[in-house]
């Protein structure tokens, strides 16, 4: 969701149709390095920078927590740039100087912290036209918590139904559990 979210918002015609569809047929996974530890998730505050070089771009700093950034074929990297402006890069998962570590979410799935020591990238890593990408990287964000948002409201409901229908089909002293009003209370609190 975020990934081709930035894309779509941040891109250039010429990136947009090199990615999109890409992203759209799973043969494209972009992981989101934007968290840094000193944000404490504010959004704006990001301490990796971008300079420019003769060949393109530098990257240092550092990022962590990035969700499933292991997977990656790309990663999406926030950094701010001498102007002052917040510029998102694609950084190939193997690019030089990009360091990872990886390590397992308590909720399930996989994280990793990005350290950027000089990774050098050409001057088309900068995803779309320099803009600032702070208000993209805010919209996104708030699509992708909808977005878990729904996950777990459906992963609930089918919880429910699933129990509802054991309860029913259950039998426990010769009768279904649903016939007791202790589990009917919990399916409502449940419910």
């Amino acid at each position: 969701v975020i990934g081709a979210s930035l894309t779509s918002e941040c891109g250039t015609e010429a990136q947009k149709q090199d990615l999109l569809p890409k992203i759209a047929d799973g043969s494209l996974i972009l992981a989101f390095a934007h968290s840094e530890r000193q944000a404490r998730f504010d959004l704006a505050k990001v301490a990796t920078s971008a300079k420019r070089t003769p060949d393109g771009w530098r990257l240092d700093g550092q990022k962590t927590a990035v969700l499933d950034g292991n997977a990656a074929g790309q990663i999406i990297v926030s950094a701010r740039n001498d102007d002052g402006k917040l510029y998102l890069f694609l950084v190939p998962r193997g690019a030089a100087g990009l360091t990872s570590r990886d390590y397992a979410r308590l909720g399930g799935g996989r994280a990793c912290n990005f350290d950027l020591n000089g990774v050098q990238l050409p001057a088309d890593a900068l995803l779309g036209d320099g803009s600032d990408a702070l208000s993209a990287i805010e919209a996104a964000v708030d699509r992708a918590m909808a977005a878990l948002g729904a996950e777990a409201v459906g992963i609930m409901q089918t919880l429910l139904d699933q129990t509802l229908e054991y309860t029913k089909i259950r039998k426990q002293f010769g009768r279904p559990l649903s016939a007791n009003q202790v589990i009917r209370h919990r399916l409502a609190d449940m419910a």
